[in-house]
């Protein structure tokens, strides 16, 4: 006779371990919407111990104390959410599938039984987020741009891919319009740096770093002491910061590892920025210490905000830490700098790269680049100027 649990068993936890052969039990379990679902093992335990890991994972909803009655999209969200975090995903993308998802997905389907989830919930969803969009549009305030609704498009599929495979088959996919670069001119860039370098802002180095070297706020966050060389000026870019893990994390490409050359001026700044930070127990940074600690007055969203403070107190136009990324390869490349050079201090994968992102601010060099091929191809010699 197999063994009894001296437990009662629970709505959903199927039957008793029963012996099928010498070496072998079964549990047979009722699974809403499909064919019963049947548990081996070599010993009761065995089949119990399968049973509760099974019961456990996302395979199956499994029709036991009413769970399917209470389970929610949210509820699946948190769980996709919760594999992603502990996967090799790159910090980044988990911080864009959080936010989408606590920003819009969670209030809008979150309480929402996943049986009764359709494609018409995602496509009301994505057009309220237009309507909202358009609507602060009008009022000079930011809202769910086109990339935002494609993501919001993109995540949902993914998320609920398991259960709802059709999902979105007949919702068409939200075109991304890439809207205009921001960036600062070199007057506005020198009127911002004066300020913050007057005011004696506490955060001025992270923003002149950033707009002098097009580096990522990443980067910068997770910049170390020993990176950083006063001698030759050079600072190894060699890890990120991961909001997901909380840590610094590695680069997405080993394009993105570099050295970088920092102007006289910039880098007697930083070293004097270093010697005189204290860390939270007011002693002196060490080698392997975070020059700008998230942890200690520096988190990327205070970072992005007090941006915008600054901009607006300097009187130029307000941008996102990533362009100063683009004011610096804008300047770099108006004022003569090869773009082949330009792509290796951005750190970008390949010069196609920056070429297709910043392509408009050259249009002069482009029509020269054609004039010379053109020359040549007709075999008269080309009047050779600098073409970046």
């Amino acid at each position: 006779m197999p063994e009894r649990s001296k437990q009662r068993r629970r709505n959903g936890e199927g039957t008793e371990p029963r012996r099928v052969s010498a070496n072998s039990f079964e549990i047979r379990l009722r699974v809403s919407g499909k064919p019963d679902k049947y548990i081996y093992g070599n010993t009761p335990a065995d089949c119990i111990r399968k049973r509760n890991k099974y019961l456990a994972s996302d395979e199956a909803v499994v029709d036991h104390t009413g769970e399917e009655q209470h389970r929610t999209c949210a509820s699946q969200i948190e769980r996709f959410l919760s594999k992603l975090k502990k996967s090799d995903a790159h910090g980044n993308t988990y911080r864009s599938y959080e936010s989408i998802c606590q920003l819009y997905l969670v209030p809008e389907i979150g309480k929402l039984n996943p049986k009764k989830l359709t494609g018409r919930h995602i496509e009301s969803l994505i057009d309220e987020m237009e309507t909202r969009f358009n609507d602060l549009e009008h009022e000079g305030k930011p809202g769910p741009g086109s990339r935002t609704r494609q993501l919001t498009w993109i995540y949902a599929k993914a998320i609920f891919s398991e259960t709802h495979p059709l999902l979105l088959k007949k919702i068409p996919r939200p075109n991304y319009i890439p809207r205009e670069m921001q960036c600062w001119t070199d007057a506005e860039t020198e009127q911002f740096v004066d300020w913050i370098v007057k005011i004696n802002d506490p955060m001025a180095m992270i923003y002149q770093l950033g707009v002098a070297t097009g580096l990522r706020k990443g980067e910068c966050l997770a910049l170390t002491v020993e990176r950083f060389n006063p001698a030759t000026r050079i600072l190894q870019i060699q890890q990120t910061w991961l909001d997901k893990d909380d840590k610094p994390g590695p680069l997405k490409t080993s394009s993105s590892k570099r050295p970088i050359v920092l102007p006289p001026d910039l880098a007697a700044a930083l070293e004097e920025f270093i010697d005189q930070r204290r860390d939270a127990n007011g002693d002196r940074l060490e080698r392997k210490s975070l020059i700008f600690n998230p942890r200690e007055g520096f988190s990327p969203t205070w970072v992005s905000h007090h941006l915008k403070t600054l901009a607006e107190e300097a009187g130029v136009p307000i941008i996102r830490f990533h362009d100063l990324r683009h004011t610096f390869a804008t300047s770099a490349l108006v004022n003569g700098v090869n773009v082949k050079l330009v792509s290796e201090i951005l750190g970008h994968a390949s010069i196609k790269i920056t070429l297709q992102i910043y392509a408009h601010i050259m249009p002069g060099q482009t029509e020269e680049a054609m004039e010379i091929v053109a020359q040549a191809q007709a075999g008269k010699r080309p009047n050779l100027r600098l073409v970046s």
